[in-house]
């Protein structure tokens, strides 16, 4: 899309019996190793009860794709794009208010930063449905605040890949679901 930064790679798992929700910032992997991989898709159906089935699962080797590598471009209106300074928020959203937040390290000077944090939320399950992820990307200033790069919401109240993310974590609960998502402009 058009007001697309770049792209975050996210984990989510939630384990019921601690009622636990995590937010992981995967490592990227080496390019190289990346064509020794592939990606499984778990396809999903609805029974009469409206619960989901699993249907089956479909395997693409990453050998037979061409994709590009796409650096982040959220730091181009930036002076010196090798002075940046950035940091990730997570607010965890309940009906839209900030309920809590957790941010990472800064990583100085790095303009294509790898956070790998994992940000643990104690969420009971009665309230699941009611939350939300805004994970944003900020940049450190002087005053030891963040201006806002971009966001993406994830939950029952994102649209497009960020409600599919929430919908496959609830779907297979104890496991980490990890997708890419857009990072829009604030």
């Amino acid at each position: 899309a058009a007001d697309a930064v770049g792209e975050i790679l996210l984990s989510l798992s939630y384990l019921p019996t601690a009622e636990r929700l995590t937010v992981v910032f995967s490592i990227p992997l080496d390019p190289a190793a990346l064509e020794e991989k592939s990606l499984r898709f778990s396809v999903f159906g609805i029974d009469e009860d409206e619960r989901n089935v699993s249907t089956g699962v479909v395997e693409l080797k990453l050998s037979v794709l061409d994709l590009p590598l796409q650096p982040f471009s959220g730091w181009l209106y930036l002076q010196d794009q090798n002075k940046v300074n950035p940091f990730v928020k997570v607010y965890l959203l309940q009906d839209g208010r900030k309920m809590s937040k957790k941010k990472t390290a800064v990583k100085r000077d790095d303009p294509n930063p790898v956070f790998n944090e994992a940000m643990i939320f104690s969420v009971p399950a009665t309230v699941l449905q009611d939350l939300s992820l805004r994970v944003t990307v900020a940049e450190s200033s002087s005053d030891g605040r963040g201006d806002n790069v971009g966001h993406v919401i994830i939950g029952p109240s994102a649209s497009g890949m960020g409600t599919t993310h929430w919908n496959q974590m609830l779907a297979t609960l104890r496991r980490p679901v990890s997708m890419w998502h857009p990072v829009r402009r604030n």
